[in-house]
């Protein structure tokens, strides 16, 4: 068989802890004369609700995440100032860049780039005390839900 099936076993050590999960509950392993066919039937399909509802809270709670993951975009605008931004909107990053970069009036180059991109160029970024961030550091200002600066022209600070 496939003993060496990671997965396989996985489902076999479980089916033999639910099996003691329900001797330890009901004392008695299943027995067959315990219910009619049509109990049995009844059993299943309410085993099969409650693994719906299981399945949609799980569903649900991954459309969230996901949800949650695709608002958050990166923005680099690199006239008249350069920033790098992360915000939901490109709305967003522009009212970002004009209350923390510059508000002087200028048109922006502002365009979205991929997190991958913008993960490079933070982590370049040098800290407050000059030094640059810790992989730490710019791993949470990445993934967080914060929208904000990761990074600004040099001149300006």
């Amino acid at each position: 068989m496939n003993e060496n099936n990671p997965i396989i076993s996985s489902v076999i050590t479980k089916l033999h802890k639910q099996q003691e999960k329900g001797l330890k509950k009901y004392g008695v392993e299943v027995d067959t004369s315990s219910h009619d066919l049509k109990g049995w039937l009844r059993h299943a399909q309410e085993e099969a609700i409650d693994f719906a509802t299981y399945l949609e809270t799980a569903i649900q709670k991954l459309e969230e995440q996901v949800k949650s993951k695709e608002e958050m975009k990166f923005y680099e605008v690199n006239e008249p100032y350069y920033a790098l931004i992360k915000a939901k909107s490109k709305e967003n990053a522009v009212r970002i860049y004009d209350d923390n970069v510059a508000d002087d009036g200028d048109e922006l180059k502002i365009s979205e780039v991929t997190e991958t991109y913008a993960a490079i160029r933070h982590s370049r970024t040098l800290g407050e005390d000059g030094k640059p961030l810790s992989v730490k550091e710019m791993l949470e200002d990445i993934t967080n839900d914060n929208e904000m600066v990761l990074g600004r022209d040099g001149n300006l600070i």
